[in-house]
């Protein structure tokens, strides 16, 4: 996708730290979530709607503010990461 958010929406993600993983509804309490830089959908395989381009993983992250979850798809976390300072870790973030 060739979008470009607005600064501001990602920059409040600047230096946090991301995991790789496929979108489970049980784990995280929802049915789908959406990459905070272009709105990809991201969710399990049976959630797809017909000719409904989806992804079904993709890194995610707890923003300390507000305690939930948040996707970057990987197309934009390969775009944007480098320029975020986004770090990968191989721990799934926890809400606590």
């Amino acid at each position: 996708m060739n979008f470009n958010p607005p600064h501001e929406a990602l920059l409040r993600y600047a230096n946090q730290t991301f995991c790789l993983a496929a979108f489970d509804e049980r784990r995280f309490d929802n049915d789908h979530a959406h990459c905070m830089a272009c709105w990809q959908k991201i969710a399990e395989p049976q959630r797809v709607q017909r000719h409904e381009p989806i992804e079904y993983d993709g890194y995610v992250t707890v923003h300390a503010v507000s305690a939930q979850y948040h996707w970057v798809c990987k197309t934009c976390f390969a775009q944007f990461g480098e320029r975020y300072g986004w770090q990968v870790s191989e721990t799934l973030p926890e809400i606590s």
